[in-house]
């Protein structure tokens, strides 16, 4: 089955937190939800591993491709891994709870 990451970033961390609840209520498990507040770190040494962006991205994946968030993190961003079939889904029930920025990628294997 192919799945999607749906990312949005939300403008408070109550926000963020309200629309996992709501997922969670439409059937989305707890685990497949990720939430990080801030922006990703910039420099080596303020990496913290396991945050959403390594997660999105992959641990190895260098400081230079995580820095594309850089004025887009702000806030919370939600990420959340769906049946490709409950991406559009996902992405309505999120935008619906103050959503911005939203992007849908292939979740990698």
């Amino acid at each position: 089955m192919l799945e999607k990451v749906v990312v949005a970033r939300f403008d408070s961390e109550a926000a963020a937190i309200e629309a996992a609840g709501a997922l969670e209520r439409s059937g989305v498990p707890a685990a497949a939800i990720r939430r990080q507040t801030g922006e990703p770190a910039h420099h080596p040494s303020e990496q913290s591993a396991g945050d959403i962006w390594d997660w999105l991205l992959g641990e190895e994946s260098p400081v230079r491709d995580k820095s594309i968030w850089r004025g887009h993190a702000g806030g919370t961003a939600l990420a959340v891994t769906v049946p490709e079939a409950k991406a559009e889904a996902t992405e309505a029930l999120m935008r619906e709870r103050g959503a911005r920025d939203i992007e849908t990628h292939r979740a990698r294997a």
